[in-house]
This record gives C-alpha cells, structure tokens and sequence, in this order.
C-alpha cells in the first residue's frame, strides 16, 4: 500500500495549484473553488473599504492564490501560515521533527511540504504522486528555499497549529505507511520542484496570451470608439485584473 494512505490531488488542465495545494496540505477535498472565490470576494472587499486598491491580485486562474486569501481559507482549521522568515519561528522551521508542514510558492506554483509520522513528503500536484524526502534532503532543500526567499524567487510559509489527524498519519503511527518512492540526491530533488514550476509556467504563458489577446481587443474596440484617445498599453496588473474577472465568472 505504502503511499496509497496518502491523500493526493493532482493537477490536470484546472491550473488551480492553490486549490490543490491546500487540500493535498489538510489531506482531504476540503476546499471548493466556489470557496475560494467567496474568500478572495471578502478579502478584496475589505481591501477595498479600506482604500486599498489590490488590482485583482489576490486570486487568478493560474491558481496563484495569495497568501491572504489561504490565510482565510485555513482559520477555519485552526492553522496559521507564517513566513519561513520570522524569527520567533525559524529555528522550529528547520526542525525536521517537530515541523510538520509548509506551503511553498515557487514560480507562481503552490505545493506542500508534509510530513506523516517520521516520514517527509513533497505533495506537488504536477507530480505524479507523493515523493519522499529524507530527512537531510528535506533540510537541505529548506535551506536552498530559503536562499530563493531571499532573493525573492521563492516564499515559504510555516504551518503552525494542530493538522487534523489523517489516514496517512494513522498509518505511520501503525508502522504500515511505506514510501514508495524516495529522491535519492539533491539532483533528482531539484528535477521535480524544476519540472513542475516550468510545466505550470506553461500553462501560464497559455493563459496570460488568452488574456493579452482579449485586453488588447478590448482595447481596439475603445480607441475605435475614441480617435482622440490614446493607444493604450496593458500592464501586467490590468492583464491579471482580467484574468481575475475571468476566474470569477467560472464559478
């Protein structure tokens, strides 16, 4: 059986790495799309009573989410997501013992870290499955996510508070949760997170160009119906506040 006790979502055409991430984290379909758009819908409601102008960015159809919106969507856990960089947290952090889990964002994909009894996994839902980490890969490659953060190319996020107990936590109490698939050296670790980041970039490209497309006719169409106004540029933001527009009319 091995990592079969594992609860895992994997990302087909969805792009909604978030989504999965969070779930792949509690071990169970525990957050909908529908639930994720009414807490974006509040947080930018908020933002918005409160004169802060967020260009549509805390949610997208990548399922680039952002931490506010996961931040809301875990309270109802008990759970807390801090930053790898707080001190009051860092050296727990690099415990792989005590730690239990951590929520990455790297190249705009969201996946897990997660551990089940003294075993370590990487819960990437563009991977095929569950993959194991030994302990000195897992803190190995926290140390390279950290560097990464620092250099704003990586976010790493704490999971602090009690994680609801899982089959596959009870199987590794039994002695029954077998890793099926282990990585081996730092090569093979930095060929899954590689791969998956550059698979969703992709996908992302795919999207941004279906969005470009459809400001820039936008565009044409209101300096058609203006001569006196000038050509207008899209920004990134403008092309995200379409894409937002478009995730909200999804669900």
């Amino acid at each position: 059986m091995g990592s079969n006790y594992i609860y895992f979502e994997k990302q087909d055409a969805d792009l909604m790495c978030g989504q999965h991430a969070l779930n792949n984290l509690v071990q169970e379909n525990a957050f909908t799309v529908d639930m994720i758009a009414e807490a974006n819908a509040r947080i930018e409601a908020n933002e918005m009573a409160l004169g802060i102008v967020n260009g549509g960015q805390n949610a997208s159809l990548s399922g680039d989410l952002s931490i506010q919106v996961l931040q809301a969507l875990t309270e109802s856990y008990g759970i807390r997501l801090v930053n790898f960089s707080n001190p009051q947290y860092l050296a727990q952090a690099c415990d792989p013992v005590n730690s239990r889990a951590f929520l990455v964002n790297k190249s705009a994909h969201w996946f897990v870290l997660r551990r089940f009894g003294p075993y370590w996994f990487i819960l990437n839902s563009l991977s095929a499955g569950p993959v194991h980490i030994s302990n000195d890969r897992f803190i190995s490659e926290m140390q390279e996510l950290a560097l990464q953060q620092q250099r704003n190319s990586a976010q790493i996020f704490h999971v602090i508070g009690d994680l609801p107990e899982c089959e596959a936590d009870r199987a590794a109490k039994a002695g029954i949760l077998y890793p099926e698939r282990m990585v081996t050296n730092d090569a093979e670790l930095k060929a899954i997170i590689e791969s998956s980041t550059n698979a969703e970039a992709d996908e992302l490209d795919r999207v941004l160009e279906l969005s470009r497309q459809e400001a820039e006719q936008k565009g044409r169409t209101l300096q058609e119906g203006a001569e006196s106004a000038p050509a207008q540029q899209l920004s990134n933001e403008e092309i995200r506040q379409i894409r937002i527009q478009r995730f909200s009319r999804s669900t």
